[in-house]
């Protein structure tokens, strides 16, 4: 499986009246697509994302896994969520890349959808191809 998909990330700070991932998802102020360039393959080599923003990438195949770092300035929700003809799981890590949680299938058709509240801090959103 290879193919273009777009992930977006949005945020939601604390004490805000709603935290449904519709409102998060509609807030997205700015946007940056890749050049063609890989993503990271893993956390140390994330590609760095603003928050309330989106970006194109490429899964080259099967075992490919892009990762986006975001940093969170104070604790509210945090969605991710992939736009895509492709199948696609996605990952929240924590700042030493353990995985906070995963989804295969929440979003629309076979996209991912992470809504999650998080404290301050770095995180970072992977994105790979589900395998058959």
């Amino acid at each position: 499986m290879s193919g273009a998909y777009t992930v977006r990330v949005a945020f939601q700070a604390d004490g805000s009246s709603s935290s449904s991932s519709s409102s998060s998802s509609s807030s997205s102020s700015s946007s940056s697509s890749s050049s063609g360039a890989d993503d990271g393959d893993n956390c140390g080599a994330a590609t760095y994302m603003d928050l309330n923003s989106q970006r194109s990438g490429d899964i080259a195949d099967g075992y490919d896994i892009d990762y986006f770092r975001v940093w969170v300035p104070e604790s509210g929700w945090l969605t991710a969520f992939s736009a895509s003809q492709l199948d696609l799981v996605g990952y929240l890590k924590d700042s030493g890349c353990n995985t906070l949680v995963s989804d295969d299938n929440s979003g629309t058709d076979a996209n991912f959808l992470i809504d999650r509240w998080v404290p301050p801090g770095t995180y970072f959103v992977a994105v790979k191809g589900a395998r058959t």
